[in-house]
């Protein structure tokens, strides 16, 4: 018996909470690029390993 509100095709329904979830996603993508931005010189300067943003 399959679930009456099973995802669809394996993707999530287009809801309030669907939007706001991809919107924060956005927003968390945003804030990885500019840490690895800022961390990546500091790296350099000390040695350490660089990282890339979709590493975060």
């Amino acid at each position: 018996m399959k679930a009456k509100k099973a995802c669809k095709g394996g993707h999530a329904r287009p809801t309030s909470q669907k939007a706001a979830a991809n919107e924060k996603s956005g927003e968390a993508t945003a804030a990885k690029k500019t840490a690895a931005g800022l961390w990546n010189p500091t790296a350099a300067k000390y040695g350490l390993e660089r990282r890339e943003w979709t590493q975060l």
